[in-house]
C-alpha cells in the first residue's frame, strides 16, 4: 500500500515500525494491528511474500486478543491474497473463506465484495473456477 505508492519501502518501513512500538507501548492494539496491516502490506509490495505472511499473522494474533472481527477479517484476507502468489492455493481458499464469513457477520458489503471477488480468481486460477 504505501510502499507502492511512495516508492521508499526503507523510509515506510521504518515510521511504520516506530509507530507499531508506540502502539505496542501504549497498549493499543486495535492500532497495533493496523500497523502490522501496514507492514506486511509494505513487504508484499516488496515482494516478499513469506515475511508479509508472517507479520500479517502476528496481526491476526492482536486482532484476535482485541476481538476486532472486522480487523480479523482484513487479515485473513491478505493472508489469503499473499497465499495465492506463492501458489499456496488451499490455504489462500480457505483464508478467503474464513475472512468472508467474518466481513458477512460484521456487515461490510464493500469488503465482502472485494473478497468474493480475489475468492474467485483463486479459484479461477486455481482450475476450480466450477465450484
Amino acid at each position: 500500500a504505501c510502499c507502492s505508492k511512495f516508492g521508499d519501502f526503507a523510509a515506510a518501513l521504518e515510521s511504520l515500525s516506530e509507530c507499531l512500538q508506540l502502539m505496542r507501548d501504549g497498549g493499543d492494539g486495535a492500532r497495533e494491528c493496523k500497523c502490522l496491516l501496514s507492514i506486511g502490506a509494505c513487504h508484499a509490495d516488496q515482494g516478499d511474500l513469506l515475511l508479509a505472511v508472517e507479520v500479517f499473522e502476528q496481526a491476526l494474533v492482536v486482532a484476535r486478543t482485541c476481538r476486532d472481527l472486522a480487523d480479523e477479517a482484513t487479515c485473513f484476507c491478505n493472508i489469503g491474497s499473499a497465499c495465492v502468489h506463492l501458489g499456496q492455493m488451499d490455504r489462500a481458499l480457505e483464508c478467503f473463506d474464513i475472512g468472508l464469513r467474518l466481513l458477512r457477520s460484521v456487515g461490510n458489503r464493500k469488503g465482502e465484495a472485494e473478497c468474493l471477488h480475489n475468492l474467485g480468481a483463486a479459484h479461477f486460477n486455481d482450475g476450480r473456477a466450477e465450484q
